[in-house]
C-alpha cells in the first residue's frame, strides 16, 4: 500500500514564529506521516535565519514524495541598548580639581557594541565654581529603540577655607 502523503503544520512545541533579535533560533520540527500515522520521513530545511537582522526569513522544508512547506520566521528588535557607565554615578570634587570622564560603553542583542552611536552631553564642567553638573549618556540602536538614558552627577565644593588679607 502507498503512504497517505500529509503536510506538517510544520509548527511544534516551542515555534512562535516571531523571534526576538539576538534569542536563539530552534528550527521547528517537521515531517510526513503516511496513513497509518507513524512517522514517514524528516525534512530538510532550505534557509536560514540571522536572529541579529530584524527582517522576514522564508524557510522551505521538503519532504521525499511530499509537497514542500513553507514557514515565514520574522526576527524583531523590540530590546533597547544598555549603557554601561565606567566609575561612579556621582563624584564629589574640589573646586579647581579638573575633572575627565571616565565614558561609558553600550551594547544592543541585535547591534552588538554601538559604541559609535553613544551621545554624551555636559562634558564641559566649569570646575572653577562650586556647582553641580550632569553628565547624560544616551543610545538608540538600527531598529530606533533607545537606552534609558544613564546620568553621572559631577559635584564641586569649595570647601578649602578662605585665607583673609593679614593673616598671613
Amino acid at each position: 500500500p502507498r503512504a497517505t502523503r500529509s503536510r506538517s503544520s510544520a509548527s511544534s512545541d516551542g515555534y512562535k514564529g516571531q523571534i526576538e533579535g539576538g534569542d536563539p533560533f530552534e528550527q521547528p520540527a517537521s515531517q510526513v506521516r503516511n496513513g497509518c500515522d507513524s512517522p514517514f520521513a524528516m525534512a530538510t530545511v532550505d534557509g536560514t535565519v540571522d536572529t541579529h537582522v530584524s527582517g522576514e526569513y522564508l524557510l522551505t522544508y521538503s519532504y521525499p514524495d511530499a509537497d514542500p512547506v513553507q514557514v515565514t520566521v520574522t526576527v524583531q528588535d523590540t530590546i533597547s541598548p544598555v549603557i554601561t557607565v565606567t566609575g561612579d554615578l556621582e563624584i564629589t570634587l574640589q573646586t579647581g580639581d579638573e575633572y575627565t570622564d571616565a565614558g561609558a560603553k553600550a551594547y544592543d542583542t541585535c547591534d552588538g557594541d554601538v559604541n559609535g552611536n553613544l551621545m554624551i552631553d555636559g562634558a564641559a564642567l566649569n570646575y572653577f565654581t562650586a556647582s553641580t553638573c550632569y553628565i547624560k549618556y544616551k543610545v538608540g540602536d538600527t531598529a530606533l529603540n533607545r537606552a534609558t538614558e544613564v546620568v553621572r552627577t559631577v559635584t564641586f565644593l569649595d570647601t578649602k577655607p578662605q585665607i583673609e588679607e593679614g593673616m598671613v
